[in-house]
């Protein structure tokens, strides 16, 4: 029976794939508002201004990373157990260079980016718009 599925999945491994990384942040974004969460940032918009802003961007960093993190874990663990049928190889090796500059912007694009997902993400999960509408 087990072997059964594991081939079923391993034929569909795409399509797994995709459904398990885009229900990761639904899931986290409902949670945040069962909690409370994303309604107690909104709250402090127009009377507390830079908390509001400081617990936006620490809240969406969080939840970030973890539904990266979240992915990773769960496409490392299928393809250490034999669940997909593809494997990740190496495009290129990475030669870091003597100017910085281009890391450090990429990095910061890289966060703005994650940062961005993670606001859409919980606006559309929550189905509320930002506070300032």
């Amino acid at each position: 029976m087990i072997a059964r599925f594991k081939w079923a999945t391993q034929r569909v491994t795409m399509i797994l794939v995709v459904l398990i990384v885009l229900a990761i942040p639904f899931v986290m974004a409902k949670l945040g508002q069962l909690l409370g969460l994303w309604g107690g940032i909104d709250r402090l918009y127009p009377e507390q201004l830079v908390l509001f802003i400081l617990l936006s961007i620490v809240s969406r960093a969080i939840y970030g990373l973890a539904w990266i993190g979240l992915s990773l874990l769960l496409i490392n663990e299928g393809e250490e157990h034999g669940w997909f049928w593809f494997k990740h190889e190496p495009s290129y090796s990475y030669k870091p260079g003597v100017d910085k500059s281009g890391d450090i912007l990429g990095a910061l694009l890289i966060i703005t980016i994650v940062l961005g997902i993670s606001e859409v993400a919980i606006r559309l999960s929550t189905a509320t718009l930002p506070p300032w509408y």
